[in-house]
């Protein structure tokens, strides 16, 4: 008789995982200078950072100075992730960027940029719609 592996949904990465969307439901940023990346499993790194260096050298042209400045540095800092990775995680990834303001509120300006990723389980959707 042939044994079936059967792979376990890990609970806590689970837990892990809807806390972050719950966390990042509540964020809002100002206009468009919030960015999501997704990366199919299979998709070449290099590709998918290519792409990114392109519409980084598109968000030149974005006229307010600090819009651009936030876009261009979250487009940066998905970037530089990429380059820490040898290759796509097995079943994808997705990315979350953007210029955030201060817990508390602040003046414009003293946003922080900040990266979410998530590097999601088998079959992860039947688990956060239910």
């Amino acid at each position: 008789m042939e044994k079936i592996n059967i792979e376990k949904v890990d609970s806590v990465k689970l837990y892990k995982i809807r806390k972050m969307l719950e966390e990042l439901s509540q964020k809002s940023g100002r206009g468009t200078e919030l960015i999501s990346v997704y990366i199919p499993k299979g998709k070449q790194l290099h590709e998918i950072i290519s792409t990114l260096q392109q519409e980084q050298g598109t968000a030149d042209n974005i006229k307010s100075d600090l819009t651009r400045s936030h876009v261009v540095d979250s487009l940066g800092k998905v970037i530089q992730r990429l380059k820490l990775l040898k290759k796509t995680p097995e079943r994808g990834l997705v990315m979350f960027c953007g210029a955030l303001p201060p817990e508390g509120g602040g003046a414009l300006g003293s946003e922080v940029v900040k990266v979410w990723e998530i590097d999601p389980p088998k079959d992860l959707k039947q688990y956060l719609y239910r």
